[in-house]
């Protein structure tokens, strides 16, 4: 009986949110990683370099961590990021992580968001939304970095192609 009252249950979500559902989806599945290599930069309007990251790509339960910037980022604004945590299924329990964003111009970093996800005990993967407060940049990248169970961090990643330093 149970699984007919959930398939309902999921039948009358996508009645009710179908199409919301589905812009969800597709907002974050779109998007491209890095909005640097969706077009071709003449060599002297390259933006500037890429901060280096300390931490590790992976370590312990953590097997990847991974960052995309939606659509609608502006310095000085808010942004939607989509922060993905894949973990080795070990039953990590909670997950937490940090943006941060960093001043392509200056070198100045800064926390501009963070969150933490409670996991059921089989879970290998975090999938979150949030809005981070960019700071009034030239140019700009952000990274997320997990804060536990285990250190780990993704690429940097620009939060827009045309982003450049006036020096």
């Amino acid at each position: 009986m149970w699984p007919v009252v959930v398939a309902g249950l999921v039948a009358l979500e996508f009645v009710l949110l179908g199409d919301r559902i589905t812009a969800d989806v597709s907002l974050v599945l779109d998007t491209p990683r890095d909005p640097v290599a969706r077009q071709a930069i003449p060599a002297a309007a390259q933006p500037p370099d890429l901060p280096d990251v300390a931490l590790p790509a992976a370590a312990g339960p953590v097997r990847a961590v991974g960052l995309r910037v939606l659509p609608g980022c502006t310095g000085g604004g808010g942004c939607r990021v989509r922060v993905q945590i894949l973990l080795d299924g070990a039953g990590a329990g909670a997950v937490s992580w940090v943006v941060q964003a960093h001043d392509l111009c200056t070198g100045q970093v800064r926390e501009v968001g963070t969150g933490t996800a409670a996991l059921p005990a089989a879970a290998d993967r975090v999938d979150a939304v949030t809005v981070v407060a960019l700071p009034p940049a030239a140019a700009t990248a952000l990274t997320v970095s997990t804060t536990g169970p285990a250190m780990a961090t993704a690429p940097p990643l620009r939060v827009s192609a045309a982003e450049r330093c006036d020096s």
